[in-house]
């Protein structure tokens, strides 16, 4: 079965069609899928997806090492800080990283409100955790 024009119905069919594939190896593999839509026109169409995934052992192991190398300077943040919530502007966050080498905004927290990634400053952090 070839596509012969490019309408909204095929663009529908199409569409329904990569959801379901996507959606059954999302569910496989344990990724979070979105989509974010696409266009067309009479000859040609785009479908954009996005894959979200994250190895969380491994980034533990790379939370706590920095803990690490962080602690031989200031001793405000510990390995159990991983993954730890905190309110910042009315939204909540979880503590997911750290950056040594960005002194302006090391912490790497994701929004439990919005799925999206942040970086903050120590001050910020510690302010939320109690630790200042």
């Amino acid at each position: 079965m070839g596509i012969k024009t490019m309408d909204k119905e095929t663009v529908k069919f199409i569409s329904a069609r990569v959801q379901q594939s996507m959606e059954e190896l999302a569910a496989e593999l344990c990724l979070e899928m979105n989509y974010k839509g696409g266009t067309y026109d009479p000859t040609a169409g785009t479908f954009l997806v996005k894959c979200q995934f994250e190895l969380a052992e491994a980034e533990q192991n790379t939370f706590e090492r920095d803990v690490q190398r962080l602690s031989y300077t200031d001793a405000w943040l510990t390995k159990d800080d991983y993954r730890r919530e905190f309110d910042s502007q009315g939204k909540t966050f979880v503590i997911t990283g750290i950056n040594l080498r960005a002194p302006k905004f090391p912490i790497k927290a994701l929004c439990l409100d919005d799925n999206r990634h942040y970086k903050f400053p120590e001050s910020t952090v510690k302010r939320a955790l109690g630790r200042v």
